[in-house]
Formats: structure tokens, sequence, C-alpha cells
């Protein structure tokens, strides 16, 4: 699946992060975060620059009881001269106060105005226990 387009992805993620609460996680202590990163990676022996928004639920009451889970939609771009000069970069929001701030930060920087005139060559969703 590759016709997913770099605004659509941040609009389904915001939305969702918006709109739909997980039980059992504490929305004011960090519980249920998100987190907006790319950059030039090599995980899996092809360079790719990644552009990834996860969702992180922290489920548990205490530090030595938590359960940490990651909703990861990732896309991939070939490392074109365009991305390359730009610098891996991430920011975390951490509740719905700061859903405007992070989505002007994600919207605003060097790496969505260069996707948004790309196509992804491959998208990720990916869940992880950490």
């Amino acid at each position: 699946m590759t016709s997913l387009r770099p605004e659509q992805a941040v609009a389904l993620v915001l939305k969702f992060y918006e709109q739909t609460r997980v039980e059992g996680c504490a929305l004011d202590e960090d519980g249920d975060m998100l987190l907006g990163q790319w950059g030039i990676y090599d995980f899996t022996g092809q360079e790719w620059f990644h552009f990834d928004l996860t969702r992180q639920f922290i489920l548990g009451d205490s530090e030595d009881d938590e359960d940490i889970n990651q909703l990861s939609l990732t896309l991939f771009f070939d490392p074109i001269p365009d991305l390359r000069a730009i610098q891996a970069d991430n920011k975390w929001c951490a509740s719905l106060d700061d859903l405007t701030e992070f989505e002007n930060f994600i919207k605003d920087s060097a790496a969505y105005q260069v996707i948004t005139s790309l196509k992804p060559a491959k998208i990720e969703m990916n869940f992880d226990s950490i």
C-alpha cells in the first residue's frame, strides 16, 4: 500500500489521537503520547528516509507494572538529495492541549514540506511492546 499520502497520514494519526482514548492510559501522566520523527536510517540494509508517527500507550498503575506499547505508521522515501539535506528531528506530544503545537511542528518542518510532493516507496504500520 503506497497510496497513502503524507498529508493523509498526518491527518489520520492526529484525528485518531484526538478522538480515541485508550482505556487504562493516564493521558495527564504521559500515558498516551504521540511522537513525530524523521531522518535517514539504514535499519534493514537499505537506506531510507523515514517519516514516522508513533502513538505510545503506557498501561499499568506503577513504574513496576507498566506495559509500554507503540503503534507506528512509517512512510519510507528514497533518500533523494532534498531529503538528505534535512536533519533528523523528533517531537513528542504529551497531551491534547499540545496537539496544535505538535501539528504545526510537523507541518512546518522541512521534512513535511519535501515529502508532500513525493509518493512513499513503501508504508508500514507496526505495533510493538517495549
